[in-house]
């Protein structure tokens, strides 16, 4: 059963949430301004960077602050370390630096799977998610191929890894673990949403404002990791 936090521990956790919302908020502001991520702002570089480190150093401070230990630690630990690392690479706008950085960001998406996917899956909504993610595939490649990109089979296949990352997650739903699992959910499909606006920028079959994509993005991992400490309370109970 989760407390609310106190002591010295849960004023650690208030003190990283207060910075990681107000790098969110500094960062969006920075963007709204000048709409350029890449490594030449280097105020937009930075915060960027800092985002999944203190979303990270959040999670790890609220768990003993609420009575709630983290399961599969060393799986969660990956998750952020790749986005992390996907946020450095593709601050540097160069061909080779977006590859590794859509490659780290795949390792993450990965991971994450795996961490939820260990606490809660369910062969029928599985189908039901392949169902319904094969739907949403099937018009982004559509309207990829309808492009002049040059990047198209790369599109293509970064859009298969999201398709699968949705896939995945909508598995995940089970009676048992229904919040958790809605919450990590909403939180894959604002990562889709915001990569495939990504994706689209590219392509130029639309273009999407930065300050929205990376607004989706930053709820995107937030609801994630607040998937994650709910399964992880979740499985402490089910364990007592």
């Amino acid at each position: 059963m989760c407390v609310m936090p106190s002591g010295r521990v849960g004023m650690m956790f208030f003190i990283v949430l207060i910075l990681y919302f107000s790098v969110c908020f500094i960062h969006l502001r920075l963007q709204s301004v000048r709409p350029d991520d890449g490594i030449d702002h280097c105020g937009i570089a930075v915060t960027k960077c800092a985002l999944s480190p203190l979303l990270f150093l959040s999670l790890v401070t609220v768990s003993p602050a609420v009575g709630v230990e983290l399961v599969s630690f060393p799986v969660l630990c990956l998750v952020f370390l790749f986005y992390f690392l996907g946020d450095i690479l593709l601050c540097f706008r160069n061909d080779s630096s977006f590859v590794a950085g859509v490659l780290a960001f795949t390792a993450g998406h990965i991971a994450a799977l795996v961490y939820v996917l260990r606490l809660s899956f369910s062969p029928f909504s599985l189908l039901v998610s392949l169902v319904v993610a094969s739907a949403g595939f099937f018009l982004y490649v559509r309207k990829i191929l309808l492009s002049s990109s040059s990047l198209k089979l790369g599109l293509i296949a970064y859009g298969a890894v999201l398709f699968f990352f949705a896939s995945g997650a909508g598995a995940s739903f089970t009676q048992s673990e229904a919040v958790p699992c809605l919450v990590f959910t909403s939180g894959v499909l604002l990562f889709v949403w915001s990569d495939s606006r990504i994706a689209y920028n590219v392509a130029g079959v639309r273009k999407s404002g930065d300050v929205s994509i990376m607004t989706a993005y930053i709820a995107a991992i937030t609801l994630i990791a607040i998937s994650f400490l709910l399964l992880s309370a979740d499985a402490a109970v089910r364990v007592a």
